[in-house]
């Protein structure tokens, strides 16, 4: 099951798909035929429009970011971890060439989710003044689930050495930095 990450906003927005103003960033309009808008719209009346946002190809879940100094600790533990599963090392051997290139891919990656999320940041600053909107967080099928926690937050939360914001059934209300 993936998270999902739903931009709620009263007036319409722009979407986006490979614009190079935000990289690396989608965030499309979510059928009506489905049941997502119909859930969210009984638990939040003021969602009008409502939006997907995540990396380019990928779920909601990559729409994080550990520090560079974690993402880096990481990769050595997962390496590290190759001496004792013989399985997982021969997985490993077969996919990549050599651990350069395994921690290479993994870095490309890294710096892709940690672009959409800045990309998130800076589309918000750019459309903040547009309408007022919100940001929930939930698991897939999970969709109108009670509301466990609500928080302010500004375009700034999207950025910084690290970005792990999200917690189940939480709606974020997007505030101007200038408040």
């Amino acid at each position: 099951m993936c998270h999902v990450l739903y931009l709620i906003s009263d007036k319409p927005l722009p979407t986006i798909k490979q614009d190079p103003r935000y990289p690396h960033l989608t965030i499309e309009v979510i059928s009506e035929y489905t049941s997502p808008p119909q859930n969210i719209r009984k638990l939040i009346p003021q969602a009008q429009y409502i939006y997907g946002i995540y990396p380019n190809d990928l779920c909601g879940c990559y729409f994080q970011y550990e520090s560079s100094v974690e993402r880096e600790e990481e990769l050595n533990d997962y390496i590290d971890s190759l001496k004792y599963d013989v399985n997982l090392s021969k997985w490993f051997n077969q996919e990549y060439p050599s651990i350069d290139v395994y921690k290479q891919k993994q870095r490309l990656f890294w710096q892709e989710c940690h672009d959409a999320v800045i990309s998130f940041g800076q589309y918000l600053r750019d459309h903040i003044h547009l309408a007022h909107l919100m940001l929930y967080m939930t698991w897939c099928g999970d969709e109108g689930e009670t509301i466990v926690e609500q928080e302010q937050i500004t375009p700034a939360f999207f950025g910084g050495e690290s970005c792990y914001p999200w917690r189940d059934d939480t709606l974020y209300t997007i505030c101007a930095e200038d408040n």
